[in-house]
């Protein structure tokens, strides 16, 4: 449904979920040459030719290579959470159709209008 919906060859995707029912799903709809961007580490994947999966700061920082970033980041950034230094921006929500407001959401973010917010389509 969501290649019919996009009626284009989806060439990025950002799989915020992660999970690897998701990560499945998003390497069946990707098209070569293309980027599939994973927030969480659950596994090898393999992608298909010409699909390349990176990882966003999220997963890096869960990597055994990176155990020095998390010793530091993670605690930090619980405090300055606690103690109101680092304040999450606010989701705006552009709609709640899922892949049929993905164009409403591009266009928010095209207007200029997106200003303290994180534009949000939710999945319902």
């Amino acid at each position: 449904k969501v290649k019919e919906a996009a009626g284009k060859p989806i060439h990025t995707i950002y799989d915020v979920v992660s999970k690897p029912e998701t990560v499945q799903m998003c390497l069946d709809i990707i098209s070569a040459p293309g980027k599939l961007a994973l927030v969480f580490p659950r596994g090898e994947y393999k992608a298909p030719p010409g699909i390349e999966i990176v990882l966003t700061f999220g997963e890096a920082a869960l990597l055994p290579e990176n155990e020095d970033l998390r010793s530091w980041w993670y605690p930090f950034l619980r405090q300055a959470v606690e103690n109101g230094a680092f304040i999450p921006i606010k989701t705006h929500v552009i709609g709640k159709n899922g892949v049929h407001d993905i164009q409403k959401m591009l266009d928010f973010h095209a207007s200029g209008q997106v200003s303290a917010c994180k534009p949000v389509v939710l999945f319902e």
